[in-house]
């Protein structure tokens, strides 16, 4: 748990950190845990996130973000079903529908009214 309260959050979409087990704390803590799909293959995310479900039966987060948005790996979250998809830098009326139709829930990050507006129209 140190490591939660210290590092922030388990949610860390960008780099090439292995998060499994911040992200396993923070949900065993109560909280949201997330893991990132930026600069890994879907191989790689696939193996994060059983080991993630190893350590957690808690729900957890997916993060999406457009650079680089990565197809093949939103379907891979889409067929893991998370508790909910995290998304930034856009707001993509289209995979906010597709993750809805998979009884997905979706976190938008905006950054301004006008995409708060545009998060909710979705």
């Amino acid at each position: 748990m140190r490591t939660a309260r210290y590092r922030g959050a388990g949610h860390l979409p960008f780099g090439p950190w292995d998060e499994v087990a911040l992200a396993a704390a923070v949900c065993e803590a109560g909280g949201l845990g997330s893991l990132g799909t930026a600069a890994r293959t879907v191989p790689e995310l696939r193996q994060q996130w059983s080991r993630l479900r190893e350590l957690t039966d808690h729900p957890l987060a997916i993060n999406h973000t457009t650079r680089p948005f990565d197809e093949e790996a939103f379907q891979a979250t889409l067929d893991a079903r998370p508790a909910a998809v995290s998304f930034h830098l856009a707001v993509p009326a289209d995979l906010i529908a597709r993750a809805h139709d998979a009884g997905i829930l979706w976190i938008q990050q905006v950054t301004d009214a006008r995409q708060a507006g545009q998060a909710l129209d979705a």
